[in-house]
């Protein structure tokens, strides 16, 4: 499946095509005057898109209200000067908008909201590391193994190269072998970090290694002083979702039907979580 693409248009940096059927606006500089968004509607309607969802500065939230955009999630702080983030999206098509497995992603909110875990019981049978560049090939070999697709090029070794001066990578090794890897999508200018890309080997599920990733990320980003963290967790997935709970992570609304992963498009939940 072709990768989407990234584009740079003003004010606005967007994520666009039919892999994931979406414009995903990316980044808005907060301090514009005037946005384009007439433009984006028109380029998912020329190419056929059903859905435009967008990172949006609450002090811009009301030009994209007036476009019948809605909110679905939010984060607080997301933004230096402690602005909120509205996650925003306006649907082309009905299908869209609903998620027939609604009762299925209420109760793994439900059972992820009760997940508290104390950290003094964790203990770490395999050795972590902070990857580098010479690891991209043990993580294009992990992340093939775990998704059959996934919204950005983490399969592409160049791609994966061209992250590492803003996206850090930490991982589990069974001896030389890597088990499982996320990283900290940081954005320095804001204070930010996505805390995503999470694999597993389904041989070694079970053992808390997220959780155990997430402690070691969080630790790292508070020396980097990055003290909001977020993340975008596919609704059907009991483990990541309770793996944020327990964390501590507060669940801040679900995007519908909103990213291609493992084959299909789903629904994501986004957590959140100051550190401060």
């Amino acid at each position: 499946m072709s990768q989407d693409q990234i584009t740079q248009k003003e004010n606005i940096v967007y994520q666009h095509g039919k892999a994931n059927d979406r414009i995903y606006i990316m980044e808005v500089n907060p301090f514009s005057k005037e946005l384009d968004i007439d433009g984006l509607e028109k380029i998912a309607q020329q190419k056929g898109y059903t859905k435009i969802i967008g990172k949006i500065p609450r002090s811009l939230s009301n030009a994209f209200e007036s476009h019948q955009f809605e909110r679905e999630a939010l984060v607080p702080n997301f933004y230096k000067n402690d602005e909120y983030c509205f996650f925003m999206s306006k649907y082309f098509s009905k299908s869209r908008k609903n998620d027939p497995q609604q009762e299925e992603i209420d109760a793994i909110i439900l059972q992820a909201r009760a997940k508290i875990m104390d950290r003094s019981s964790i203990q770490n049978e395999y050795a972590v590391k902070k990857l580098n560049t010479s690891h991209v090939s043990d993580m294009v070999r992990l992340y093939k193994k775990v998704f059959d697709s996934y919204p950005f090029p983490i399969f592409d070794p160049e791609y994966l190269l061209s992250t590492f001066d803003e996206v850090f990578y930490f991982g589990f090794f069974d001896q030389d072998k890597l088990i499982a890897c996320a990283s900290c999508e940081t954005d320095f200018k804001n204070g930010n970090a996505e805390m995503t890309d999470f694999a597993v080997l389904p041989e070694y599920r079970g053992a808390n290694l997220a959780v155990k990733l997430l402690i070691e990320m969080e630790a790292f980003m508070r020396k980097k002083e990055i003290y909001t963290l977020y993340t975008i967790a596919r609704a059907t997935s009991p483990s990541m979702n309770c793996s944020f709970g327990k964390m501590g992570y507060i669940y801040g609304g679900t995007l519908y039907n909103n990213t291609q992963i493992a084959g299909s498009i789903e629904s994501m939940n986004v957590w959140y979580k100051n550190i401060y």
